[in-house]
């Protein structure tokens, strides 16, 4: 029926233009349509009726030929419902599979936008059905067809699948933008994509939100690192054991400890250095700075600690032996004399990190020989103490009587001294419950440590400048012999005694 139409307004048309009678449009056939149809004998204006029209075709239903033309549907009329519609196109519909896209809504349900790379390094961006299990925008990809459009797109982190967009409206993940980005070497690789946002420089972990480091990567172009906040790759917190750089959560192995970049000292731990140091990725170097474990290393004083600021204070034990290695110190802790409490070693109320607890109650400090205690208050010397059955060379106050021991509790009491083979007084906690005159022939439990042998008996005694230092009981301070540690030879010391 609308191809009639069509016919109809083509006569139509022509009649206008040729200036056509109703006789024309009915039965013209010269060049011009001026030529009358013959007539079969009668003039049609005597009232006669022309043969024309009483003669009917077996075939004619009757109607006039110039009615069975405009019998067809006009622009009012329905369509006949035995013929199909034919669209005709208005150039607004969407593509269809394979046509150019700019974007997923560019294109017809069921279809995305999907990039293609040609041979050479060109792009181009169909309707297309998307990859098989494709993944959606947003979401974590390593190559093209892991995403749902076809597209990986490489970022400064981690790879992540996008799509082909006109502005921001069409990106669906919140916070990407509509961005330009040549996807190869060729510059007709260039398309409209959705990017996620940059993400956020930093210099260390506190610039950082919360349960983001702050990472070094290659920029986008992979000319330069930059540090950046992002999700940390491994678990291993700064100072801890590594082998390989994602074992960290900052991203860097460092000498075999998990690092973080720093903003001075106090961005590192304990027994770490914020260090300017030379970091290499994929390619590419850079000096940022970091904290730098440092390695345990023995020693017997500060002085043997020439690494970083730190102190000899850190016993380390083992099933065979003890030792003392290097630490960082306690910068709020006291100096060498200063009362603490708590643990031996490692203790926060000491610079030094060592507290003679038990028996002195003060901050102590590893030591060689007498010059490495010269920071004390008074003549403090250096001895040994017993620990884990092995002896440690620290720092006490030396003493020749109790009354050169200030500190309330404490007394001139005897010790030990192996290394330089002798016995000396230092000021400490009661050795024992006995006063002076106390038998001590079975067990050895005097007060100042010290048991006097005489030839009819044995009797707990105090150190004395003069006989001023002593009891009643022993009235005379005098000279007592008694055998080195080594075995090898006698010392001199001054007890009370009995003329």
């Amino acid at each position: 029926m609308r191809l009639g139409l069509w016919a109809f307004v083509l006569c139509v048309s022509l009649c206008a233009v040729g200036g056509c009678t109703g006789q024309d449009a009915v039965g013209g056939a010269g060049a011009g349509g001026n030529n009358p149809l013959p007539d079969a004998g009668g003039d049609d204006q005597d009232g006669q009726s022309d043969p024309d029209e009483d003669a009917q075709d077996p075939q004619d239903t009757g109607d006039d030929p110039d009615e069975d033309v405009q019998d067809g549907p006009d622009s009012d009329d329905e369509p006949d419902a035995d013929e199909p519609d034919v669209d005709e196109p208005d150039g607004d519909d969407e593509p269809n599979e394979g046509d150019p896209c700019q974007s997923p809504d560019a294109c017809d349900e069921g279809l995305t936008c999907l990039v293609r790379v040609l041979d050479g390094g060109a792009v181009e961006a169909l309707c297309l059905e998307p990859n098989d299990n494709g993944r959606p925008p947003g979401a974590a990809c390593d190559e093209h067809l892991q995403c749902a459009a076809n597209l990986c797109l490489e970022g400064v982190l981690t790879d992540v699948c996008s799509h082909p967009c006109e502005d921001d409206a069409d990106c669906e993940v919140e916070g990407y933008r509509c961005r330009e980005r040549q996807l190869t070497d060729n510059p007709e690789s260039t398309l409209s994509l959705c990017e996620p946002p940059a993400p956020s420089p930093c210099l260390s972990d506190a610039e950082c939100s919360d349960g983001l480091r702050c990472l070094v990567v290659p920029n986008l172009d992979a000319t330069a690192l930059i540090a950046v906040c992002g999700d940390p790759p491994g678990q291993g917190e700064p100072g801890e054991a590594c082998d390989q750089d994602q074992e960290c959560a900052s991203g860097i192995c460092l000498q075999g400890f998990c690092s973080a970049l720093c903003q001075g000292a106090d961005g590192c731990g304990e027994e770490q250095l914020c260090e300017l140091r030379a970091l290499n990725r994929e390619g590419l170097a850079a000096a940022f700075e970091m904290c730098r474990t440092l390695p345990p290393v023995e020693c017997l004083s500060d002085d043997q600690c020439t690494e970083g600021n730190r102190v000899c204070g850190s016993i380390e034990s083992t099933e065979d032996a003890v030792s003392l290695t290097c630490t960082d110190p306690a910068v709020d802790g006291g100096i060498l004399g200063a009362p603490c409490e708590g643990t031996l070693s490692l203790n926060d109320q000491c610079f030094s990190r060592l507290c003679l607890r038990g028996v002195t109650d003060e901050c102590t400090a590893a030591c060689v020989d007498n010059d490495d205690c010269a920071g004390g208050p008074g003549g403090y010397i250096c001895t040994e103490f017993r620990f884990a059955g092995e002896r440690l060379r620290l720092c006490a106050d030396s003493c020749e009587h109790d009354e050169d021991c200030e500190r309330e509790g404490q007394l001139c009491g005897f010790g030990r001294n192996e290394g330089d083979d002798r016995f000396e007084f230092v000021c400490r906690n009661p050795m024992g419950e006995d006063g002076p005159g106390s038998d001590c022939s079975e067990e050895v439990n005097c007060l100042n440590g010290i048991c006097l042998i005489r030839p009819e008996e044995r009797v707990c005694t105090v150190p004395c400048v003069t006989d001023d230092d002593c009891p009643d009981v022993l009235p005379v301070c005098g000279d007592a012999t008694i055998t080195r540690p080594s075995g090898d030879d006698t010392q001199t010391l001054r007890v009370c005694t009995i003329r």
